[in-house]
């Protein structure tokens, strides 16, 4: 029977909280103590720590294990245990967490990125063959989610082109292929014990049973150091430091015994929801391979909005409305980290670029031309439940019946079916309405809401340019300036006629000093509006500020013959009037924007700066 949902009024399926994240009990608190009386009477307490890396070697068989501080560090010092030389490439995911690529970089190698398979949401072993080349030093493997990523053909593909493989086993602790645990199968392992199934709030884990990238790792995490038969031979290399605590440690031991019954409630929680998910057209779970063993660090799904007849942002919304607080969607806010503004914009070291730009200023690797289909198609519509240590049978109960009320409902009342699925009036009348409210829920400073008004529009239509300058709007008041440039060069990619895009990656590369770069979008802006005042005003500013003043003052004089009434103009060309000491036409400059904006205490102050007596000595430009 379909029932009023809770999001428009009705009852909701579950009030009742869940329970801890984490179970947390006598163990714990004993373990702490016990680290707490050896550090009063030594020097610092190392003890828990050697006891729990034995304890993971031998529940794993690995003969080698350090613990890190997080798993970013354990991903960092995992690649440079292969020591790659600048340049090389090393073939990863894009569906990740951005510590994995980190790792990457901060070695000084490029990702390479292979794409999605579609039934398992993991890294897809042909495309990964496709992806190599003389410069591939390694495949990176990530077991997204939990589920074994498919070992067999990537460990005979890395053994046809002699590359060693990393495993990045974050979210799969326990997870199994074939039988064999996850971590074992390639050349050296990485784990997070940050906030997940076996978590010591922060830390991570970096395994091998390999001696040669065990000694390279080891003497990474502390600060470079060859560990030698005889000894320590300290700054014997470049190095980092990643040290867990002997506290965290204990935490993890006694964690760690309770890792099975942990991973036991995921996995039965999973084939509940699997059930409940099954019964509805539109949605899709992503199963292991049927020899495998999925840990279910979170449940993903992948939702059809034709088919389900509801976006994903409302079914999840709904889902929340009923009671169950920890469905999520999409995931990576549906944007593969390919478009990540530190790839496509080159942000790592300064200005340089390096090593995505070399010494010559050239590419390394075109990101931004590089297309991911399947993770690209799929992403924006892949939800997710996050799982708790805690969860019993009601929970997954409840979560399994909100499920299926919301899916039931939808059914019966598609919202979006036709809008999501067809094309024509429905199509283009859903996007132009999230469009209108993401514009709306921007200027009210909802960004929240905005930025998920216009991922649904592109969601509704991948090319949309005003969709994708309304997202660079957003993360441009939100800060997030690497996420704003990607987003406006995404609307004058699917818009190369797009002056207001160009405008302000213009004015973020007068923020960068980059001003001949914000000349040619400013000059595209122009060309795509020449009657646009705010173009010709952006474009004497960034003059002004690159030491061409006889150029700024003719384009703020047009932006001003478009635009008699425009106080920043008159503003900034008081700014570069005054700067080359042009007093009386500065002065008219400001008193022409003070007339505009009575109330304008930048224009009376500055005009106050120039009518004061100067005093001796002080000659400084006003500002």
């Amino acid at each position: 029977m379909v029932t009023r949902l809770a999001i428009d009024g009705g009852t909701p399926v579950r009030t009742a909280p869940f329970g801890p994240w984490w179970i947390i009990g006598d163990e714990e608190r004993q373990q702490i103590a016990d680290v707490m009386d050896q550090a009063a009477t030594k020097w610092r307490s190392r003890f828990k720590l050697n006891e729990f890396t034995r304890a993971i070697g031998l529940r794993y068989g690995f003969r080698h294990v350090f613990a890190t501080s997080c798993g970013t560090g354990a991903l960092h010092a995992a690649v440079a245990a292969i020591n790659p030389d600048p340049g090389d490439e090393i073939i990863t995911t894009a569906v990740t967490d951005i510590g994995t690529l980190a790792a990457i970089l901060q070695c000084n190698a490029l990702p390479v990125f292979a794409d999605w398979d579609a039934a398992t949401l993991n890294m897809d072993p042909a495309d990964i063959e496709r992806r190599i080349t003389d410069r591939t030093r390694a495949i990176l493997v990530v077991h997204l989610f939990g589920n074994p990523c498919d070992m067999s053909p990537i460990m005979e593909i890395a053994k046809r082109h002699s590359l060693p493989v990393i495993e990045d086993c974050a979210q799969a602790h326990l997870a199994e292929y074939r039988g064999q645990k996850i971590g074992t199968l390639g050349d050296i392992a990485c784990f997070s014990l940050g906030l997940k199934t076996l978590s010591t709030d922060q830390g991570g884990l970096v395994a091998t049973n390999d001696r040669p990238l065990a000694e390279r790792a080891s003497g990474f995490l502390i600060k470079g150091t060859d560990v030698l038969p005889t000894g320590f031979k300290r700054g014997a290399f470049l190095g980092g430091f990643y040290p867990l605590t002997d506290l965290h440690a204990a935490i993890g031991i006694a964690q760690l015994g309770r890792l099975d019954a942990a991973t036991d409630v995921r996995r039965s929680t999973a084939a509940i929801l699997d059930k409940a998910f099954s019964a509805f057209p539109g949605f899709r779970v992503a199963k292991p391979h049927a020899a495998d063993k999925h840990v279910y660090y979170v449940y993903p799904f992948v939702i059809d909005p034709g088919a389900a007849g509801v976006t994903l942002q409302r079914f999840v919304a709904a889902v929340r409305a009923e009671g169950i607080p920890d469905i999520h969607g999409p995931y990576l806010e549906g944007v593969p980290l390919h478009r990540a503004g530190m790839f496509v914009n080159e942000r790592t070291y300064g200005r340089s670029g390096f090593p995505l730009v070399d010494a010559s200023g050239t590419r390394r690797y075109d990101y931004r031309s590089l297309q991911l289909p399947a993770a690209e198609r799929l992403l924006p519509n892949v939800g997710y439940f996050h799982f708790r240590n805690s969860l019993t049978p009601e929970d997954a109960r409840a979560m399994a019946e909100a499920v299926s009320k919301v899916a039931a409902y939808y059914q019966a009342f598609p919202e979006t079916s036709q809008a999501a699925s067809g094309t024509g009036d429905a199509r283009s009348s859903e996007l132009t309405a999230h469009l209108k409210s993401g514009n709306g829920l921007l200027a009210e400073g909802k960004y929240g809401d905005a930025l998920w008004c216009f991922h649904r529009a592109i969601q509704i239509d991948e090319k949309s340019a005003e969709a994708y300058f309304g997202l660079g709007c957003v993360f441009n008041a939100l800060g997030q300036r690497i996420e704003a440039r990607t987003a406006f060069e995404m609307a004058v990619e699917a818009n190369p006629r797009f002056a207001d895009a160009y405008h302000w990656l213009g004015g973020m590369l007068v923020d960068d000093e980059k001003y001949e770069e914000a000349f040619a979008y400013y000059e595209k802006a122009i060309t795509a509006k020449p009657k646009a005042a705010h173009c010709y005003r952006g474009l004497a500013f960034a003059q002004f500020k690159h030491g061409q003043i006889g150029k700024a003052l003719e384009n703020f004089e047009q932006s001003l013959r478009l635009n008699p009434k425009y106080v920043m103009a008159y503003m900034q060309m008081g700014d570069a009037l005054a700067e080359n000491n042009r007093m009386d036409e500065a002065k008219q400059s400001y008193a022409a924007a003070l007339a505009l904006e009575p109330g304008n205490k930048n224009a009376q102050r500055k005009l106050a700066a120039i009518e004061a007596p100067a005093v001796a000595g002080n000659s400084q430009p006003i500002s």
